[in-house]
């Protein structure tokens, strides 16, 4: 943004061309213009919506249908966040950006003026070359370390839910501000925006509550998550956790749905959630898929717990007295117990639940099956998971798109978009977030014709009753993963091969070293080909969950860790 001597950032705000930055990044400027991917457009001051006294520009081109951000106001005192924004030194990455992180701090009101001193006066050949008053002041975070000239009016970001929490302030100084959206609220609710109303929803809010989870909770062995925030399931995420906050409710939880619908990352929500909800510890146990003495046995899950509680002595019992020493347990602390993917269980997931069942106290339990339990009134709560709706898929798609990099997507337009979300699910069924993502992965070479004219060959049309439901499932998944592989290079199918054998499925590894040293790769090849399988959704990057110590991991769904799995053998 910008002419003369100066440059800034901005971000949309609205979808018909709306972007909020810094009034100071446009004070000096004779015309004000835009640059956005690549192309310069005239930008106009929208004098009512803004606000001089904060340090708060709302400016307008003519463009429609652009990826805005949803704003939010964050409850916590303290957050962890990112900040996006253009150094002027880097100004040839305007379409890639630049990123630094902070810890933000509640501040004191800010001297508006102060942020001026290394501006000359100017004259005032146009309305938005005002000062603000001496005595203007503004609400804002205080962030820990200087950002560049060129980062004013950028972006405030809550990584975890993908939410604007505010616009933040250039320094020289090693401290800088984030300008808080109270600073503009009755701009904003003109422009029919409001903070406010997705408060309760921010996970910064969320994160903040981990001072109320117990200081005795080991939750490192929590699964890294791959979503940055999880769209379509707040009413499942509410009937669980009522399920799991009754005390004279039932004592198990089970999610079943086909492969890709989203079972384990519903259940990583919860397991957040639990742990600000009076749950001292959640303990996370995933059925593996090879053979071997990691299987999941009623035993390995007994194990599961002692280990992940850090109770040693609970693992030198036996028989009935190690059964009745975690009873006595699960009867004095509040646990859930997470049991994933229990269809590869070696023992029937039934056996499992039952047997569970009688020990379980005053603890919860939720398990995840591809297979449905069966259940009376007294013993488990089952809840069948279908696909999201299509306002969920349609966000899923840009939300993929914006996190990948991969905005051109977004280029394709809503009319294009529809008929691709539509051939893989219906208003009846839902949507499989994980299809969904393979299709933004598709747009990288085929157009919506030619991905809307294979899938309809491979449609999901019976019952989940129907005899050739299943037959119909493995269709649709396999059609997807084949269109798909021919996106990929040698190195690509040979990394996804390596990760198949080396590496349980949802698990992966943290220690990216091993893989990159096992093919023979440099660092930038590594990262080549790691982002391009990440891109076309066959690798899954995953961040570490609240609270949890552990890496980023890179992993394979279940679902594709079987295809390359199946496809090695196949091959020799």
């Amino acid at each position: 943004m910008g002419v003369h001597d100066t440059v800034g950032s901005g971000f949309f705000i609205r979808d018909d061309g709306y972007i909020i930055t810094c009034h100071h990044v446009i004070f000096p400027l004779d015309v004000i213009s835009i640059k956005y991917k690549g192309k310069q457009y005239p930008a106009s001051w929208c004098e009512d919506f803004s606000n001089i006294a904060s340090d708060i520009a709302i400016l307008k081109i003519d463009i429609l249908d652009v990826p805005k951000v949803q704003l939010s106001v964050p409850k916590d005192q303290i957050v962890s966040s990112m900040v996006y924004g253009f150094p002027l030194h880097k100004e040839v990455q305007f379409t890639k950006g630049y990123d630094i992180r902070g810890t933000l701090e509640q501040s004191s009101p800010v001297n508006t003026l102060s942020t001026y001193t290394k501006y000359p006066e100017i004259f005032n050949s146009q309305p938005w070359q005002r000062k603000p008053d001496p005595d203007d002041t503004f609400w804002a975070y205080k962030i820990d370390s200087g950002v560049s000239s060129g980062i004013s009016g950028g972006l405030v970001l809550d990584v975890q839910s993908g939410n604007a929490i505010g616009v933040i302030q250039s320094s020289t100084s090693k401290k800088s501000y984030a300008i808080k959206w109270k600073n503009i609220s009755e701009e904003l609710k003109k422009l029919s925006i409001n903070p406010d109303s997705v408060a309760v929803f921010s996970t910064v809010a969320l994160r903040h509550q981990k001072n109320t989870v117990s200081a005795t909770a080991n939750i490192s062995h929590l699964p890294s998550k791959s979503y940055r925030e999880l769209l379509g399931r707040q009413k499942d995420i509410d009937d669980i956790m009522s399920a799991l906050l009754d005390e004279s409710g039932r004592r198990i939880i089970s999610i079943d749905g086909i492969g890709g619908i989203g079972k384990t990352a519903l259940a990583q929500e919860v397991a957040n959630q639990a742990l600000s909800n009076g749950f001292s510890n959640v303990v996370w146990l995933t059925a593996a898929e090879k053979e071997g003495p990691e299987k999941m046995t009623f035993n390995s899950v007994l194990d599961g717990i002692a280990e992940q509680l850090n109770l040693v002595s609970l693992l030198k019992l036996k028989g009935e007295a190690r059964l009745s020493k975690t009873r006595e347990l699960l009867l004095q602390k509040k646990v859930l117990i997470i049991l994933d993917n229990m269809e590869t269980a070696e023992e029937s997931q039934q056996e499992i639940a039952e047997r569970l069942f009688s020990i379980v106290g005053s603890s919860k339990a939720l398990l995840t099956s591809r297979h449905r339990f069966k259940s009376s009134d007294s013993d488990i709560y089952t809840i069948h998971l279908s696909g999201i709706d299509k306002d969920a898929a349609f966000g899923l798609v840009r939300d993929t798109a914006l996190e990948k990099n991969m905005t051109y997507v977004l280029d394709v337009g809503d009319e294009n978009l529809e008929p691709i979300i539509d051939a893989v699910g219906n208003l009846e069924t839902g949507y499989s977030p994980l299809a969904l993502k393979f299709m933004v992965g598709q747009l990288m070479e085929y157009d919506p014709k030619t991905i809307i004219f294979y899938m309809k060959k491979v449609q999901i049309r019976s019952n989940p009753s129907d005899l050739s439901y299943n037959l119909e499932v493995r269709e649709f998944w396999k059609g997807i993963f084949m269109k798909s592989s021919r996106l990929m290079g040698k190195q690509d199918k040979r990394l996804m091969f390596l990760m198949s054998r080396m590496f349980e499925p949802n698990i992966g590894t943290g220690e990216v070293e091993i893989v990159k040293s096992a093919m023979e790769l440099s660092e930038q090849e590594f990262l080549n080909v790691r982002n391009k399988n990440w891109k076309i959704s066959f690798l899954e990057l995953g961040t570490p969950s609240f609270g949890s110590r552990s890496k980023q991991r890179i992993y394979l769904h279940r679902l594709t860790f079987s295809f390359f799995s199946s496809f090695g053998r196949r091959r020799g």
